[in-house]
């Protein structure tokens, strides 16, 4: 009995040591990682909109695969929006940015992060792929690619979202 009771204190300052070093780490990390993801916003808007002068981020949860959305101004004109997504793929999470301008055009797809395999990642994150996506209008048909299905249905899927968010969003705007 005393066994027992001398494993379950041991497990439980594993535990609170594991814990400690957990939130010693995240709080180190955490920051950089922001850093990271803000430079990388600002690199996916400059993309998407390259004379905008700033932008405003709006949070959003309750819209399926979008995180973030940045609303892009020129001065005092609106521009666009640009839609902070991420997807589950085939062998991982693929997040991306994505510009879609106050005509409806999407105007870039900036992959912020994905783990596919190589050979898929590079058709699905080559210049064929993403000129399906960009310069056309959010209300065309974007066809998925052959043999990467399993990641690009569910991009295709995010990006129709995306683009009726947009709908909705550039009504309230006029």
């Amino acid at each position: 009995m005393r066994k027992i009771i001398y494993l379950g204190i041991f497990l439980g300052i594993i535990a609170a040591f594991s814990t400690i070093i957990m939130a010693a780490t995240n709080q180190v990390t955490s920051p950089i990682i922001n850093e990271r993801l803000q430079a990388l916003f600002g690199e996916g808007v400059i993309t998407s909109f390259p004379t905008h002068t700033h932008f405003d981020v709006i949070d959003v949860y309750d819209v399926p695969y979008t995180h973030q959305i940045l609303v892009v101004y020129e001065d005092d004109e609106f521009l666009g929006f640009v839609y902070s997504q991420a997807v589950i793929g085939f062998a991982s999470t693929i997040q991306y940015l994505v510009g879609i301008d106050s005509e409806g055009y999407f105007t870039s797809f900036f992959v912020v992060f994905q783990g596919e395999s190589p050979g898929f990642g590079e058709q699905l994150f080559g210049d064929e792929w993403i000129s399906r996506i960009v310069y056309n209008r959010g209300s065309d048909r974007i066809d998925t690619l052959t043999g990467v299905t399993v990641s690009t249905a569910p991009i295709v899927r995010a990006l129709e979202v995306a683009y009726r968010d947009h709908i909705e969003r550039i009504e309230n705007i006029h």
